[in-house]
């Protein structure tokens, strides 16, 4: 899927309340504005990132990287280097990371998990 100019999605709510039953619940529709995700070519999408979760040494096997960039949770650029096989992470706190990686075929985003 390539860059579409939007789409609409079901969304559904539903409030729990523990340890009791389903309370209550809502579906609204969303109309979602130029928020497509453009996915990688298939050949660059068998990017391997392992292991992860990990201690803070990821390797990143894909021969296409240009540009690493690493995100924390809030969405924020942390730190961005080059292409490397090898990548040590243990001076991040443990917690969510995001691993952008990019290439002229694309960019490829992974969720990474530092223990």
């Amino acid at each position: 899927m390539l860059y579409y100019g939007g789409a609409e999605f079901l969304a559904h709510v539903t409030a729990v309340y523990n340890p009791g039953p389903v309370e209550s619940g809502y579906t609204e529709t969303v109309q979602i504005q130029g928020a497509a995700i453009k996915v990688a070519d298939y050949e660059y999408s068998k990017a391997a990132i392992f292991p992860n979760p990990s201690s803070g040494i990821i390797h990143i096997e894909n021969q296409d990287i240009q540009t690493i960039q690493i995100y924390n949770i809030a969405g924020q650029k942390i730190k961005e280097l080059a292409p490397q096989t090898q990548l040590d992470l243990s001076e991040f706190s443990k917690g969510i990371y995001f691993l952008k990686l990019i290439s002229d075929k694309g960019v490829l985003v992974n969720k990474i998990i530092l223990e």
